[in-house]
């Protein structure tokens, strides 16, 4: 079994943007979510695997909404995301 890749988050409090990365940075192609705009997927260029999430607007997410949203693409740790109050 392979050990699933790291996931580096950075909040940009001013801009209340979500980053998170999985992996390596990597040049990449991003398409929004089909269901809600607020979320872009991030895809490798070398072989369209996921390699990161842009999640705009994060302060107004519900917590457990945004994990069961993002659940059916890719599993998120509920620890990877940060608070923001």
């Amino acid at each position: 079994m392979t050990d699933a890749p790291q996931i580096q988050t950075m909040y940009d409090k001013l801009r209340d943007v979500l980053y998170l990365s999985f992996g390596a940075p990597q040049k990449a192609w991003t398409m929004t979510d089909d269901e809600d705009e607020r979320i872009n997927w991030r895809y490798t260029m070398a072989d369209d695997q996921l390699c990161g999430v842009t999640i705009l607007d994060y302060s107004t997410w519900c917590r457990t909404e945004l994990l069961a949203h993002l659940a059916t693409v890719t599993p998120i740790p509920t620890d990877s995301l940060p608070e923001t109050r």
